[in-house]
């Protein structure tokens, strides 16, 4: 009896503490224990009552991990779902906000962000035409025939001269830096193959060296792959053993 009592006042100090909170848009907190009763609810009602009865409707299959957010019926009611597991306790801090409200915020958001993109766009074309042709059109036009020079003779040495301080000079400077980075990477690719192709040379020569000589040693070679399969015999070997891969 002693420990019911004492859980009875537990849990009526984590409801009057979930009552502190606002989550807003008339959405609610509830707490649920290990085997989904609501334990704590800032709506007495819902007080121990198993969340995937066909009354409270709610379900428990999105409640998955440890934290997460999805969307599910409550009492007759679209909601959206955000919840928290105690891995101590085995508890789940859930709240429900009804789907329609956050909907609405949403959309009203949506609208005025809308509402500014429509102002910057305004503003910002008022300001582009004004200096269209001297700060924009030209500088664009020397990118555009740099880079079709670029295409035709795909000489990376080319370099844009544009002598501004604003978004197309960067533009520009950013694309000389491309440039050079495509240039030295180019430079050291070729050095690689190169290097590569010698390396490749030398092996080939060294390999060669060996058959030859396995070929003409006066002792028996034989050479297996891992699983044991003879690959090459030499003749000595042949000799010796009569073994001939033919």
């Amino acid at each position: 009896v002693y420990g019911v009592v004492g859980m009875d006042v537990t849990l009526a100090s984590i409801r009057d503490y979930i009552k502190l909170f606002d989550v807003g848009y008339q959405g609610q907190i509830i707490v649920l224990d290990s085997k989904g009763v609501i334990i704590a609810a800032q709506e007495q009602s819902l007080l121990f009552q198993n969340m995937d009865t066909a009354e409270v409707g709610f379900d428990m299959d999105i409640l998955q991990g440890n934290e997460g957010l999805g969307q599910s019926e409550f009492m007759g009611q679209e909601m959206n779902v955000y919840y928290d597991s105690s891995h101590d306790l085995g508890w789940q801090v859930i709240a429900l906000i009804p789907t329609t409200q956050v909907n609405k915020a949403a959309e009203l958001y949506e609208k005025r962000v809308l509402y500014m993109v429509g102002l910057c766009v305004c503003f910002l074309s008022a300001v582009t035409l004004m200096g269209l042709e001297i700060f924009l059109l030209q500088p664009l036009g020397r990118l555009k025939q740099a880079a079709e020079s670029i295409s035709k003779t795909a000489d990376l040495g080319i370099r844009i001269k544009i002598n501004s301080s604003d978004e197309i000079g960067v533009l520009a400077e950013s694309f000389n830096r491309m440039l050079a980075s495509l240039h030295t990477s180019e430079f050291e690719l070729r050095k690689h193959r190169d290097t590569l192709e010698e390396v490749v040379r030398e092996r080939t020569g060294e390999l060669k060296k060996l058959t030859v000589a396995a070929t003409h040693s006066p002792v028996a070679v034989m050479i297996t792959n891992k699983e044991g399969t003879i690959e090459y015999v030499n003749p000595r070997f042949t000799e010796v053993t009569g073994y001939s891969q033919n």
